[in-house]
């Protein structure tokens, strides 16, 4: 699996915690939790669906070149859960799908 972060992305844990955040927010039409309390619920209590994850996953893997598929998103308790094993994948320590 590769997990290159793409030339001039910044990969910053902060940095992809808060874009990350930012996508999953953009994909919710109403009822959207502050950020900080989005990170705590996973993708099924965001009212996410395997579109939406599908469109997430895709700009994830084009920023930082982690590919995560539809599954791997709704088995992650959290959002905060998700963000961890991207930044450690990009960072190399990460587990893989």
């Amino acid at each position: 699996m590769e997990s290159a972060t793409a030339p001039g992305h910044p990969a910053d844990a902060e940095t992809v915690r808060r874009e990350v955040l930012e996508l999953v927010l953009d994909r919710i039409a109403a009822d959207r939790p502050d950020p900080e309390a989005a990170g705590s619920l996973g993708a099924v209590e965001l009212g996410l669906d395997s579109v939406d994850l599908l469109a997430v996953g895709k700009v994830i893997a084009s920023r930082w070149g982690v590919e995560l598929d539809v599954i791997d998103m709704l088995m992650f308790s959290s959002v905060d859960e998700m963000i961890d094993e991207i930044t450690g994948r990009v960072a190399g320590g990460g587990t893989g799908s």
